[in-house]
Parts: C-alpha cells; structure tokens; sequence
C-alpha cells in the first residue's frame, strides 16, 4: 500500500506523491454516494426549500447547482 501515489486512491487527490511520505494509513470505507436525504417533512415544506435556495446563492458554485438539483427532484 505505501508504493500508492495518492492519485491512485481517489480522484479526490491531486497529488502523485507516494501516500507513505504524507501519511502513516488511508483508511477506505467503502464508495460513498453523498446522497444525502432531508427528513421528510422538509420535502413539502416551502419555507425550508427558500431558506435553502438562499443559504446555495450565499455559496454559488458546486453547491449551489446541488440545492438546486434537489430542490427540483423534491419541490411539490
């Protein structure tokens, strides 16, 4: 494991350095696929998809493009 370079672990990592000269273990949980799910009751709530519109315009980029995304699939 130590001959890695970090690319090799994850997309994540730009780095071509070997993992051994940066850390002593990568620990690797499984895939993650970052599909967080709101409770409930916030798919129909109006005023919790404005906050959350709000607080993604703060923020722009990435993030906001992924409020917007789920505000659309979850929006009644």
């Amino acid at each position: 494991m130590t001959s890695k370079q970090l690319s090799d672990l994850s997309d994540r990592f730009l780095s071509d350095q070997p993992l051994s000269y940066i850390a002593d273990y990568y620990l690797y949980q499984g895939a993650d696929t970052r599909d967080a799910k709101p409770a409930a009751n916030n798919t129909t709530d109006k005023a919790w998809h404005a906050e959350m519109a709000r607080r993604a315009r703060l923020i722009g980029g990435r993030v906001e493009s992924q409020v917007n995304n789920w505000l659309t699939r979850h929006a009644h």
